[in-house]
């Protein structure tokens, strides 16, 4: 689930709450429960034009609701982005580069994650 809210034209806040998640492996302990939320907010600095993709940054921030260590970390974790996106007739690419500072308990040592994603599709 998500709701998206367009705060002006460049500008949007996306929140998804995760209302249910069931982690039943076939051996080990199960959970079920409320997850956690997502809040983005990702701004356009860039229009596209020509061959010039649209540019955005975002930020997210994991907001840590899950009550069971299995499903969250009961810490909050923070993410940054850098967005492309290009038109080309009917069919859309987008290439994101983003950087995770993951939270958690003091006892787990985690490691921040670089991500590199590139998607199409129709339009």
């Amino acid at each position: 689930m998500a709701i998206e809210y367009g705060v002006r034209d460049n500008l949007a806040l996306l929140i998804e709450p995760v209302p249910y998640t069931a982690i039943r492996p076939k051996v080990g302990r199960h959970a079920m429960g409320l997850g956690d939320v997502e809040a983005t907010l990702t701004y356009r600095f860039g229009q596209e034009h020509g061959s010039v993709p649209a540019l955005a940054l975002a930020a997210e921030v994991k907001i840590p609701t899950a009550r069971n260590a299995l499903i969250g970390s009961r810490e909050p974790d923070y993410t940054g982005y850098l967005i492309a996106s290009k038109r080309s007739g009917r069919f859309d690419t987008h290439a994101n580069v983003a950087y995770t500072v993951v939270g958690g308990p003091d006892a787990v040592r985690l490691n921040n994650t670089t991500t590199v994603r590139c998607s199409g599709g129709r339009g």
